[in-house]
This record gives structure tokens, sequence and C-alpha cells, in this order.
């Protein structure tokens, strides 16, 4: 049970990264 909510925070934690960068992308591509 407790490996599951750290393989969660694990994937939330190595997306967000690649979110804000993507975001990043799409506002600089629209400048």
């Amino acid at each position: 049970m407790i490996a599951g909510v750290v393989l969660v925070f694990l994937i939330t934690f190595l997306k967000l990264p690649l979110d804000l960068n993507f975001f990043l992308r799409l506002k600089h591509s629209l400048n």
C-alpha cells in the first residue's frame, strides 16, 4: 500500500517538470 503511494508521488514528481516545459514552450510559440 505504501509502495503504491510512493509510486504515485514519483510519477507526479517526474511529470511536473515535463508539463512545465511543455507549458513554457507553448507560451513561447504564442509570442
